[in-house]
């Protein structure tokens, strides 16, 4: 049975859930009991079959999203303990965004403490997003990634948006399992239980202190995948360029990452007659990537964007160890269906199809027989703009048509020397490696800001049909594949 249509028809469910244009009795898992007769292996042609299983995976994927939905609706807060002070134990998650007033951070509770001292066990624990208010004034210094606290609060449900065409932060908020957001109430109430071990952390406020802005927060973002210190304006040159992707530790830099391993090994590979005798120079160049993605995935959190762009590199990376490039497809389909699965959410996310894209096109144009590795270096970042064009104009109304032209130059930039640059020196002692890198980068801002203010430098329509988005992925998937393909 092949996997592409299966795991394309359970991740097409969850989109369904997630568009909530789906019938209401798909939601009876009756009714899917009903077709399973239809998945038999009784049927005596093998499209037919095809067609059965498919039908099936397609309800599959919307009754475990509305599963998964239920069980996260389960998790109550009593309505007694909301918008007033109460004290909660618990440890903070991720690492907090400092901003100019505030800082944020999400916290996952695992005791309540009551007024009259009572202790109340949360189990499941519950998480919510506290914000530190401080007034230009400095942050508590124990409100760091790792840290088990306990301090006193003030906590709500997230408010619904009254515009059904806007952002839903609520909607955000449930996607990771968010229930609850609210405020320090007492500086002096914090107690720091265990103040955790966040080297992540340091490595942060390290970068941000090495170089003036805006370069700083890019070199952060780089190095530890928080994107905290990059402003708005900052954004909204990245995203007018089309490289908003080079500062989220995702599926692109894990792909970078990844593909500078397997070029720097290719190259050194082929010198050597004994060692493409052993094994072929593109073979050692996936088996080197993969180690290298490991430890920047690591290095950046090992978030869930983080998680899911190194579980589809590292499948496709196996398979076309195995089979070659066409295999990839496969690998891609599996990595699709098991990250669905985990995190039914994902797949109504931009981050889940920019990465698949993007660690599809660095797979694909290194998977080619013959090509020169700096060919197939200069090939995967054009099919980058080529295939997140119409993504992002899907998803954010608007799409850079510099694009293939800043990627031209930022990508084999930050790629071959920007990126490693910072993260050599992560283990040099000094900082000179990264103001090196921001010499460079400085230099690169004042080309990317030159080509935003260009008035042809981005698109934003007002409307378009879902047929032509359907129709620009599905082309834009057909001309980054590589030559061998079964279309």
């Amino acid at each position: 049975m092949p996997i592409l249509p299966l795991a394309a028809a359970f991740v097409l469910g969850a989109c369904l859930w997630h568009s909530g244009e789906i019938p209401p009795e798909w939601n009876n898992p009756i009714f899917a009991l009903a077709l399973l007769p239809l998945a038999a292996l009784f049927f005596p042609r093998r499209g037919i079959r095809v067609a059965a299983w498919t039908a099936l995976f397609l309800i599959a994927g919307f009754i475990w999203t509305d599963f998964r939905a239920d069980l996260r609706l389960q998790k109550q807060f009593s309505p007694e303990l909301v918008w007033k002070d109460i004290v909660i134990e618990g440890e903070v998650i991720d690492l907090p965004r400092r901003e100019k007033n505030r800082v944020r951070f999400d916290f996952r509770a695992h005791k309540i403490l009551d007024d009259s001292g009572k202790t109340i066990q949360l189990s499941p624990p519950l998480s919510a997003r506290i914000s530190e208010y401080h007034r230009g004034g400095r942050a508590h210094s124990g409100i760091r990634s790792g840290a088990r606290l306990r301090m006193k609060v003030r906590l709500r449900p997230p408010s619904v948006s009254a515009n059904p065409h806007g952002f839903e932060y609520g909607d955000y908020l449930f996607s990771r399992d968010i229930q609850l957001l609210g405020y320090l109430r007492e500086r002096k109430s914090v107690a720091v239980l265990s103040p955790g071990d966040s080297w992540r952390e340091d490595l942060r406020e390290r970068a941000l202190k090495a170089l003036p802005p805006p370069q700083n927060g890019l070199l952060a973002a780089f190095v530890s995948g928080d994107r905290s210190g990059i402003s708005e304006d900052t954004y909204e040159t990245l995203r007018r360029v089309g490289i908003a992707h080079l500062v989220s530790v995702s599926g692109a830099h894990i792909a970078l990452a990844a593909a500078l391993a397997a070029l720097l090994t290719a190259i050194f590979w082929r010198r050597s007659q004994r060692l493409t005798a052993f094994m072929p120079a593109g073979k050692a160049a996936l088996l080197a990537a993969l180690p290298l993605a490991l430890a920047y995935a690591l290095m950046a959190g090992f978030g869930v964007p983080v998680r899911r762009s190194f579980l589809m590199l590292a499948l496709a990376a196996l398979v076309i160890l195995r089979g070659g490039a066409p295999a990839a497809f496969a690998a891609l389909a599996w990595a699709a269906l098991v990250i669905v699965f985990a995190d039914p959410w994902s797949a109504a996310s931009a981050g889940f199809w920019l990465s698949f894209g993007l660690v599809a096109a660095v797979v694909f144009a290194f998977s080619g027989v013959g090509a020169h590795p700096v060919w197939r270096f200069a090939r995967a970042q054009t099919l980058v703009s080529v295939f997140a064009a119409p993504l992002t104009l899907l998803f954010f109304n608007e799409a850079s048509l510099i694009s293939p032209l800043a990627n031209l130059i930022a990508v084999p930039i930050t790629g071959l020397i920007i990126l490693p640059l910072a993260l050599a020196d992560v283990i040099v002692p000094g900082d000179f490696l990264w103001r090196a890198a921001g010499f460079i980068l400085e230099k690169l801002w004042g080309v990317m800001r030159w080509m935003s203010d260009l008035r042809f430098a981005a698109w934003s329509p007002a409307s378009a049909p879902w047929w032509l988005f359907a129709a620009a992925v599905v082309g834009a998937g057909w001309f980054m594949a590589p030559a061998g393909m079964p279309f």
